[in-house]
């Protein structure tokens, strides 16, 4: 093919993916969440509930809803419920006793796009009045039960006489108030074009690189059989000098997992995750990261490791970063038998759902093989890599996050964190052994997290033919 053509397909190609990406972005953001606030002030400490409905039903149940405590500190604090752009209806529980309320803020957000506030009375009838960025609207009218609202001197501002332990304010057909946060700004719509612009470059011009790759894939296919006689090799021979052999291998995590669950649970207190113990929950987050963390560090350094194959001509040294992988693979699979004990013993058992960890060690398995065919060529060039790598890991950690939970963050800064195609994994670990949500359940982060692993690993298998000719003149 000419280079005249080349360019051209690579330029027709990047038209329709950035057209498909921008389409992608549009729909994303027009599913990401909202946030209630509610600036409380009240003369005793409580547990405020939001629940929703996305079918207009009005049956509250637990699984659609969110809670915030109020400590009681006769001061006004921001509780923060988050809940679906397509909410239907919205319910609002006062707490769990009688109490008197002033509310000095009540506001729909959605990231820095819209701001929706919902301040005073219409009168003295039971309505609100609307402000949508800063224009005022028609009041809408609420359901009151076992409660009563009143005006007071202060502007957007109303108070709340709870009279019962079940009060409540239902706001019907919610979703023409949310709909307003669903609309893209200016701004983000031209942020999201040049994004899809650039990447849509990047994606078509690393497709026609796929043939190489294939190639490359295939050779591990090929001798998948050498791959696990080396693999049980190097497992072995890691632990070879030690008394106690491969039991380190397994003995270290292990402490591990004490020593953050120790700083975590006893020393920072960090309660059950919803209705989950807290060690479940780490333990489901923390290993995978030990068999990224551990397979990275290895395949990064594994042409120099094996550097009197990569000087052998006849030996086919693609097939090395799997037996490095695979050889992590048999410590990952005790642990994924050590999650299902410790769930045992807490009365939780396996599952369907749970079954799903077999998709995410795949996709697991996947990310490495791709990253480290990138590290591993040209760390024999820049030797620092390996530092970088190690730091890189240190701070992906807690950049994940694994110890702690993103929903701490503001909803801005937390989806840059989600771009960390490690948040997936763990994500997705977590899913499978404790929140019960399937793969399918989270399109966009799965779209990207392939789309992710293929442009790394057509870009690694690229760097790696260029770099092959070169590795025993640096070895």
């Amino acid at each position: 093919m000419s280079t005249a053509k080349k360019r051209g397909l690579i330029l027709l190609m990047a038209c329709i993916i950035s057209i498909m990406l921008f389409n992608i972005f549009n729909k994303y953001y027009s599913v990401q969440p909202a946030y209630l606030t509610l600036g409380i002030k009240s003369d005793r400490a409580d547990s405020y509930q939001v629940y929703y409905d996305t079918d207009g039903s009005k049956e509250w149940k637990e699984i659609n809803s969110t809670k915030d405590n109020y400590e009681g500190s006769k001061t006004v604090e921001d509780l923060t419920f988050r809940i679906p752009v397509d909410a239907k209806n919205i319910r609002i529980d006062f707490g769990t006793m009688p109490s008197n309320i002033t509310v000095e803020k009540f506001s729909f957000e959605k990231g820095n796009e819209h701001y929706i506030s919902i301040g005073g009375l219409n009168g003295a009838s039971e309505n609100l009045y609307l402000n949508i960025d800063g224009k005022e609207t028609p009041s809408i009218p609420v359901k009151l039960t076992g409660c009563s609202i009143y005006n007071n001197s202060r502007s957007n501002s109303f108070d709340v006489k709870v009279e019962s332990d079940d009060s409540y304010m239902e706001i019907e057909n919610a979703d023409e108030i949310l709909s307003e946060l669903g609309k893209v700004s200016t701004g983000l719509r031209v942020l999201m074009i040049v994004g899809s612009i650039v990447l849509g470059l990047i994606i078509a011009k690393s497709l026609m690189w796929i043939k190489g790759a294939v190639q490359f894939v295939s050779l591990s296919i090929k001798n998948k059989t050498l791959i696990g006689n080396l693999s049980k090799n190097d497992f072995r021979n890691k632990y070879a000098t030690s008394y106690l052999g491969i039991i380190w291998g397994f003995v270290q995590p292990l402490i591990t997992i004490a020593v953050y669950w120790f700083v975590f649970q006893i020393g920072f207190r960090s309660g059950n995750v919803g209705d989950t113990p807290y060690i479940i929950w780490f333990i489901a987050g923390i290993v995978p990261w030990f068999f990224f963390s551990e397979a990275l560090s290895s395949t990064t350094n594994v042409f120099i490791e094996y550097s009197y194959l990569v000087k052998k001509v006849v030996f086919k040294i693609e097939i090395l970063p799997v037996v490095k992988i695979v050889s992590a693979l048999f410590v990952h699979l005790f642990f994924i038998l050590f999650i299902y004990v410790i769930m045992a013993v807490y009365g939780i058992y396996p599952d369907f759902c749970s079954l799903q960890f077999i998709y995410y060690c795949t996709a697991l398995i996947v990310l490495v093989y791709a990253v480290c065919i990138f590290t591993s060529s040209v760390i024999l060039f820049f030797r620092d890599l390996g530092q970088i790598v190690n730091i890189i890991l240190n701070v992906g950690f807690w950049a994940t996050p694994i110890g702690w939970q993103l929903s701490m963050l503001p909803d801005n800064i937390a989806r840059l964190f989600k771009l960390n195609p490690l948040y997936y994994i763990v994500t997705g670990y977590r899913d499978a052994f404790v929140d019960k949500i399937y793969f399918w359940q989270r399109p966009y982060e799965t779209l990207y997290f392939w789309a992710f692993c293929l442009v790394i690993l057509l870009i690694s298998v690229k760097v790696f033919n260029k770099l092959k000719p070169h590795f025993s003149d640096v070895i």
